[in-house]
């Protein structure tokens, strides 16, 4: 017998005021900044990766100004899965991540985070669960507005190695080079299966995986 979860749908006239067989609900966030010149740029990839998912699930994103934040809800495994794009900067994320955690009354256990991780090489993509958050400054940002953080779920997308005598900052509000950008689909595909196994289940507490997304002919060189 399907369970009924009697929470009321808060997006679409026409969908149903209720619904049955969800057990669960996730958020999943995706990291970048707002605004057309950060499009591209490597800090970015969270963000491509829920644009690239929700266009797969065929999801429409909607501005939700007082969550300071664009968001998309895809039903999928028995899960309402809302992916949220703060619009706020990078630096500033957990507010966004806050107030829709709020709105939508999940907890950090129901949260991941898609984000670019320079500690990985491009074409490496990493899931951390339960693991001290590291130095990214949006990551920081959330647990500063979350208390309940961690635990936290993480999709890494590895965006290094960082050229020696680059400085940081500037490194990850570079673009993508050409041959990264060529190879971009793949990576986001892998990213786009790590989501689908979070929204199952799959990914559990204390699981450490390292994925490659390009086979070793498409992998880039080091950077000069």
């Amino acid at each position: 017998m399907a369970l009924l979860i009697k929470k009321p749908i808060e997006y679409g006239d026409s969908q149903p005021l209720y619904e049955t067989g969800l057990t669960d609900d996730l958020l999943i966030v995706g990291l970048g900044n707002p605004g057309a010149k950060y499009q591209f740029q490597r800090h970015n990839v969270g963000w491509r990766c829920l644009d690239a998912w929700a266009e797969k699930q065929q999801a429409t994103w909607q501005k939700k100004p007082e969550l300071q934040a664009e968001i998309a809800t895809v039903h999928l495994n028995r899960c309402r899965v809302r992916l949220l794009k703060p619009q706020t900067f990078v630096n500033l994320s957990g507010q966004a991540v806050a107030a829709a955690s709020r709105y939508f009354k999940v907890t950090s256990e129901q949260i991941w985070v898609v984000y670019d991780e320079i500690r990985l090489n491009w074409g490496r993509l990493g899931v951390v669960i339960d693991e001290p958050l590291g130095s990214h400054n949006g990551l920081a940002s959330i647990a500063q507005h979350n208390p309940q953080v961690p635990p936290l779920g993480r999709i890494q997308v590895g965006i290094g190695p960082q050229p020696k005598g680059w400085d940081r900052t500037d490194f990850v509000l570079g673009s993508f080079l050409e041959r990264e950008e060529s190879s971009l689909p793949a990576v986001l595909a892998t990213a786009g299966d790590l989501i689908d196994q979070a929204t199952g289940g799959q990914l559990l507490a204390g699981q450490h995986q390292a994925l490659t997304a390009l086979d070793q002919d498409q992998e880039p060189k080091a950077k000069e």
